[in-house]
């Protein structure tokens, strides 16, 4: 069974533990769906908003990145 998106299990990248893209700064807002904060995208330094979303399912959830 192979699958494109993900690498081989004889890869080092796929056995690697991911990195978080985003430094947390402060939280500015919160709402029915999730928080949301002013972050810093780590390899850049850019300034972004990241939403983090409440998921009490997750199977009924989808991520994305």
């Amino acid at each position: 069974n192979f699958s494109p998106l993900l690498p081989s299990s004889g890869s080092k990248r796929y056995n690697r533990k991911p990195q978080p893209k985003y430094e947390l700064i402060q939280e500015v807002g919160r709402g029915s769906y999730g928080v949301v904060y002013e972050a810093a995208v780590k390899r850049t330094g850019a300034r972004v908003a990241v939403k983090k979303i409440r998921c009490h399912s997750p199977e009924n959830c989808c991520f994305f990145a």
